[in-house]
């Protein structure tokens, strides 16, 4: 997937890097080369990420060598922004939940 503009800048390039260098290291296997565009793939043909911020937070804390290419200090602090946002996050009412809850 490629990161949009909501991602912090530098982490992306560093991400990519450390997972080649990693897969580099492991000797893994990446699979079969795709050929057609990813949109074009069967939704099974890659592993499903994330679908928001905690779960996010949560693979990014199970991810050992991601973790250690980056550097622990800089995992921890992120971590603790990332979770501090979710939280902040979870205490607003969405537009649906309105919409759909409250009868006012």
């Amino acid at each position: 997937r490629i990161a949009d503009m909501a991602a912090t800048p530098s982490l992306p390039p560093a991400a990519t890097l450390a997972a080649g260098l990693d897969g580099m290291a492991t000797c893994a296997d990446p699979g079969p080369r795709a050929t057609v565009p990813a949109a074009q793939l069967p939704r099974d043909a890659a592993r499903e990420l994330p679908s928001n911020l905690l779960e996010a937070v949560h693979a990014l804390e199970a991810d050992a060598p991601l973790r250690k290419a980056l550097g622990e200090e800089f995992c921890s602090a992120y971590l603790r922004l990332r979770r501090a946002q979710w939280r902040e996050y979870c205490m607003h009412l969405t537009r649906w939940e309105l919409d759909t809850y409250l009868d006012v």
